[in-house]
C-alpha cells in the first residue's frame, strides 16, 4: 500500500501522527504531553477508497479482534494529527429499548451511543457519541447527525443531534475533549446491521481543535437495555 516520492521528498512521507500536548500538574509545573510521531506511506482512506476496502478487509481478517477502520486529520491542543490507517481495538455499541413517557408501544431496539477504542504506536483513544438514537434495523440506509443536544432526556433520542466526545492518552496521562454544539456533524450509512460506516466532523470545546475523517464501525453489541420515561 506504499506510494513513491520524488527524491527531493524522500523524507515527506505522510503524516501519522505529530501531537505534542501540555498540560498542568498538580505543583503548578507545565509539562509536555507527547504523543511522539509516526511517519507511513499509507494513503489518506478518506480519499482513496480502494485503501480503504484494503484495511477493512485485513482487519476482518483478524475476526473479532477488529473493531473497524478509522481515518482522520485535524487539530489536537492546536497541533496537527493525522491518522491515516487504524484499525480498531472495539467498537462497543449501546442499544436501548425506550419506553414512552405516555405510556406507548416500546420503541426500538435503538442504537443510543457507539464508542470507538483504537492504539497506535505512540498513543491511544477513544471517541464516543451519545444520545445517537438510530434505528439500525429500520434504517433507510442512512442518517444526518449534528454536534450537541441534551444528555439522558427522552427527546434526545429522536432528535438529530449527537453528543461527541474523545479522549487521548499517551500511557501516562490523558486528555479529554467535548463536542460543541451545532459545529459539524455525523454522517451513518448503514451496510448491515453489523457494520456502519460513514464521515464525520466534530469541534472541540477547546476552540482551535477538530477532526475530520471517515470510518467503518463492527459494533460489539452489548445486552439491549429498557428505558422506561
Amino acid at each position: 500500500m506504499g506510494s513513491s516520492v520524488p527524491a527531493n521528498n524522500a523524507k515527506m512521507v505522510k503524516l501519522v501522527l505529530v501531537a505534542i500536548f501540555a498540560v498542568a500538574l498538580s505543583l503548578g509545573c507545565v509539562e509536555p504531553f507527547e504523543m511522539g510521531s509516526l511517519y507511513d506511506q499509507t494513503p489518506d482512506l478518506c480519499v482513496d477508497q480502494t485503501a480503504f476496502q484494503n484495511a477493512l478487509d485485513e482487519c476482518m481478517a483478524e475476526g473479532s479482534e477488529c473493531g473497524g477502520v478509522l481515518s482522520y486529520r485535524g487539530t489536537i491542543e492546536g497541533k496537527p494529527v493525522a491518522v491515516n490507517d487504524l484499525s480498531l481495538q472495539i467498537v462497543e455499541a449501546d442499544y436501548k429499548l425506550i419506553g414512552p413517557p405516555d405510556g406507548g408501544d416500546t420503541i426500538g431496539p435503538l442504537l443510543t451511543a457507539i464508542k470507538a477504542v483504537g492504539v497506535g504506536d505512540f498513543f491511544s483513544f477513544s471517541l464516543v457519541f451519545r444520545n445517537v438514537g438510530m434505528d439500525v434495523a429500520n434504517s433507510s440506509g442512512s442518517q444526518d447527525f449534528k454536534m450537541g443536544g441534551v444528555s439522558g432526556e427522552y427527546e434526545s433520542y429522536f432528535d438529530d443531534y449527537a453528543e461527541p466526545s474523545l479522549r487521548v492518552s499517551n500511557g501516562k496521562e490523558s486528555l479529554d475533549f467535548q463536542g460543541t454544539k451545532d459545529e459539524g456533524f455525523l454522517h451513518f450509512e448503514t451496510v448491515s446491521e453489523d457494520l456502519l460506516a460513514g464521515d464525520l466532523e466534530v469541534m472541540f470545546n477547546t476552540g482551535n481543535d477538530s477532526i475530520t475523517g471517515c470510518f467503518a464501525f463492527i459494533p460489539n453489541v452489548a445486552d439491549v437495555q429498557f428505558i422506561q420515561f
